[in-house]
């Protein structure tokens, strides 16, 4: 896994959220890391069910792995000559209404499980970042906070950064611009909330199935003391 990291960076305790990218061909010390280290039991995959029979994840005995997609269709756009993915669309449609289920389930998760639960998607960017940046929201943790966990999977050393030099010029850039994590995709998934619900607030009641009871549980669970 290139853009693994625990949430307990931010003030979570440890070993409780985790978020990768594509836990695919794991080494034995990869799932040793991921069980002894952070007591993972439960895999959550954001992926479309066709990604997920194309690459499944590594297999890991006692961890339960969960299918629960965040995007249901692929959108792309033309841009310099490539066929890129339209992010701004995709950052949109992860909050929109018909994606209830989706969001109220994996609430349910995290106030269920008493071990270490990973999510993730491909790169461990979109989806797993739009999912961080809401869990991030209903536990407490401002903007600021918020972005700079989103934004620090640029650092990392992601498969679509050795892709890029295939190309040259406007074609390397906008390559890059597309599949970098870019302040303002997640922007457009807070503008979608607000213009929907008028706020995350309300989505995290109306579509997360979140009281003011459950995220005071939720904070217990998982905020440091």
């Amino acid at each position: 896994m290139r853009n693994f990291r625990d949430l307990d960076y931010i003030g979570l305790k440890t070993g409780k959220l985790l978020r990768s990218d594509l836990p695919y061909k794991l080494t034995l010390k990869d799932k040793r890391m991921l069980k002894k280290g952070h007591d993972l039991r439960l895999i959550i995959d954001l992926r479309r069910p066709e990604e997920c029979k194309k690459r499944k994840d590594s297999w890991m005995f006692l961890v339960k792995h969960i299918n629960l997609p965040l995007i249901s269709d692929r959108k792309t756009i033309e841009v310099k000559g490539l066929s890129l993915g339209d992010m701004v669309y995709y950052y949109r449609c992860m909050v929109h209404k018909e994606k209830k289920e989706i969001w109220t389930k994996i609430f349910e998760l995290f106030l269920e499980s008493k071990h270490g639960i990973l999510f993730h998607c491909s790169a461990g960017k979109d989806r797993t970042g739009v999912v961080a940046a809401i869990a991030e929201y209903a536990l407490g943790f401002d903007k600021e906070t918020i972005y700079k966990d989103y934004l620090l999977t640029n650092d990392n050393p992601l498969y679509y950064k050795v892709i890029a030099e295939r190309y040259q010029g406007e074609q390397k850039e906008a390559f890059l611009a597309n599949y970098a994590a870019r302040k303002e995709y997640l922007d457009a998934t807070f503008d979608e909330i607000d213009e929907l619900y008028g706020s995350v607030d309300v989505f995290l009641k109306e579509i997360c199935g979140l009281d003011e009871d459950k995220i005071a549980l939720l904070k217990g669970k998982y905020l440091r003391q």
